[in-house]
């Protein structure tokens, strides 16, 4: 047969094959809804089970068939199509869900009938009609909100079972959305973790009383969790040695900045700074960390070597670790030289203790330096130094922020030209981290420093600072900060003793460290 003749022919066979599909589904169409009318929902069941094989995608088929299955008491078809339609066709979805807490009801599965319920009601813009429907539900489920709360009371204080007596406490709100249900929900949300939930319904609340209840119930579980974080959180162990480097340049960025009194300019400095640091933990306990550390500090003027300050220290720093507190004992000496000349030497020991709170950590200082004169051409002299310090931080998930106020006495009396000098000072910093990318800082120092030479006149200054810096870390070691720096000093001494000043200064700095 010729392939033209053969095409032909195929499409005419297939257009009378389906147009003998469609007349034999609407003949069965017409007899199910016959059959249903009459009350003969068995027959109508079947009508619509052959149709709905036939016609699988049809949603409406569906519906009919498990209408006809639930009027015929064959819920298991019933519940097959109900399912079917309700997670498949938004437009049947309410109705569907309807008809399926109704089977579920019918074959006595409680919680999957209120579950199921629950679900329709939460849907947005509910026809009127389907509306009243879904209320009927919930009056023919109304009795068994008794049974759902004595279940949820047993399971409620059972720490392994919270999420029945929270599923239970739902079942029974569904049926009975009274105050005390809602209030028993947000607290077992918080309970179980979900502060999320528990805030969606909080909003759906109106009682105003309820909610301040609830606000409570709120801080409480937020301090707890706090605690807990807290009390979990990882200390800190360092590696077995660790490196730091600091190299900063300071310059005047007015070059006329002047002494007032005198009004002698002052000239325009340079400062070139660089600090190393290296350490060894020797003994790395969980409890405890011992350190021997070297450190060189280099601080030139106008590049000027006669005006280098030199200082090699080396110490022993003794920390000891909590969950919640640290204190560090550090004994040390240090030798320091000035151009060409030894300077000084230092015997030192200083204990610092932090106690550490939710969000909060509290610190205390002390310090004593014993100061020995190490060349008399400087005509430095020897004496006691001590230092004390008290303050408080704040640490968040993106700012650092801290207060300290001190004290200290430096007592320079064996040798000629002796003095002493008191100072008291405050100083607040602010750290925060911004973009993930930079770490802003701010800073603030005021401080009064009594200069008493012996024999001599006597100098009060007040000086303050002002810090802000931009800071750029880089590759978790490295970190590059551009600063800048105000100074302001005011001195009440006499005409030939006044250092009455004020500076602007800006420096970069870069530094390292591996721990």
């Amino acid at each position: 047969m010729p392939f033209g003749r053969a095409m032909k022919h195929y499409l005419i066979f297939s257009f009378l094959f389906f147009v003998s599909q469609a007349v034999q589904a609407s003949r069965l169409l017409t007899d199910a809804q016959t059959l249903f009318e009459q009350g003969k929902y068995k027959a109508a069941s079947d009508k619509y089970e052959i149709l709905s094989s036939r016609l699988p995608q049809d949603q409406l088929t569906h519906m009919n068939a498990g209408i006809a299955a639930f009027y015929s008491a064959r819920m298991q078809k019933a519940l097959f199509h109900f399912t079917s339609v309700s997670e498949s066709n938004e437009s049947l979805r309410l109705p569907a869900l309807y008809w399926l807490s109704k089977v579920y009801g019918k074959m006595g599965k409680k919680i999957a009938a209120v579950t199921t319920l629950g679900i329709a009601l939460q849907t947005d813009n509910i026809p009127q009609g389907i509306y009243h429907q879904l209320l009927d539900l919930v009056e023919r489920f109304g009795p068994w909100e008794a049974e759902f709360k004595k279940r949820a009371e047993e399971e409620e204080y059972n720490e392994d079972r919270l999420h029945l007596a929270l599923q239970f406490y739902r079942l029974a709100w569904v049926l009975t959305p009274k105050d005390e249900y809602q209030e028993k929900l947000y607290d077992m949300y918080l309970k179980l973790g979900d502060e999320e939930q528990a805030l969606r319904l909080f909003n759906m609340i109106k009682s105003t009383t309820i909610k301040m209840r609830l606000r409570n119930s709120l801080k409480e579980y937020r301090q707890e969790i706090d605690d807990q974080k807290f009390q979990q959180r990882e200390r800190w162990k360092p590696k077995f040695f660790e490196f730091g480097f600091k190299a900063r340049y300071i310059s005047d960025s007015n070059p006329h900045t002047a002494v007032r009194s005198t009004e002698v300019e002052a000239e325009l400095s340079e400062r070139m700074v660089g600090e190393v640091d290296f350490g060894i933990n020797y003994s790395r306990r969980f409890d405890q960390i011992n350190q021997i550390r070297f450190q060189y500090l280099g601080d030139q003027i106008n590049n000027n070597v006669e005006s280098r300050f030199s200082e090699y220290k080396i110490s022993l720093p003794f920390r000891a670790l909590s969950k919640t507190s640290e204190g560090v004992v550090t004994p040390s000496y240090s030798d320091s030289s000035y151009g060409h000349f030894s300077y000084q030497r230092f015997y030192s020991i200083d204990a610092h203790y932090t106690k550490y709170f939710r969000r909060y950590r509290a610190m205390f200082g002390l310090a004593y330096r014993k100061a020995n004169a190490s060349s008399e051409k400087l005509l430095h002299q020897d004496g006691d130094i001590y230092e004390a310090e008290v303050g408080l931080g704040r640490t968040t998930s993106r700012t650092n922020m801290r207060g300290i106020i001190s004290y200290r006495i430096d007592n320079m009396i064996d040798g000629p030209g002796a003095w002493s000098n008191d100072m008291k000072s405050l100083e607040l910093t602010i750290s925060r981290e911004t973009l993930g990318l930079f770490i802003l800082h701010g800073g603030y120092r005021i401080s009064e420093k009594r200069f008493d030479v012996v024999g001599g006149l006597q100098r009060k200054d007040l000086l303050q600072r002002f810090d802000a810096s931009v800071e750029f870390p880089f590759l978790s070691l490295f970190s590059l900060r551009g600063f800048y720096r105000y100074e302001d000093n005011r001195a009440d001494g006499t005409v030939s003793n006044d250092f009455t000043y004020d500076r602007h200064q800006i420096g970069l700095e870069f530094s390292g460290r591996y721990e």
